[in-house]
């Protein structure tokens, strides 16, 4: 398996990002409909961009990204998403603690987490707590909330 290397997001990179969380929530198979819900979440804009996010590129292609935001201690995991193609190479776990040494270095203590309910197990297994169930937009569905503690 080749390398594959970490990178901040540039605003032209918004379009690909996009198509990878369109195509990481669709891999769990939610109807279309709650999808085109998630739109507006799905969705990187240049001004989404501002946050610091980062990407990893396997060769010249784009895999994988995350996005925090916060500041005063207190972060939030806004994105964390592979593309089904790249799924289990380890991606997910290197965007996961290069995000939590970003927020450490500009001062974090925490991380929360508003999780999708198939990406718990991944969160859990990287050391973060389950704090509370938080009402989805989507009537009679929860998402988890979780903490890491930085």
């Amino acid at each position: 398996m080749k390398p594959f290397t970490l990178r901040q997001a540039q605003p032209e990179d918004a379009a690909r990002l996009t198509a990878i969380a369109f195509a990481a929530k669709r891999h769990w198979g939610y109807p279309e409909t709650w999808i085109q819900q998630w739109r507006a979440d799905l969705t990187i804009s240049h001004q989404n961009l501002v946050n610091p996010t980062l990407v990893v590129c396997l060769e010249d292609e784009m895999a994988a990204f995350c996005m925090v935001s916060g500041g005063d201690g207190e972060w939030d995991l806004e994105h964390l998403w592979v593309h089904p193609n790249f799924m289990g190479m380890g991606m997910g776990k290197t965007l996961f603690n290069a995000a939590c040494d970003l927020c450490r270095k500009r001062g974090g203590r925490s991380l929360t987490i508003l999780s999708d309910p198939n990406a718990l197990e991944f969160y859990l297994k990287m050391g973060c707590v389950s704090q509370r169930s938080v009402a989805s937009a989507i009537p009679g569905r929860t998402l988890p909330e979780l903490r890491y503690s930085l």
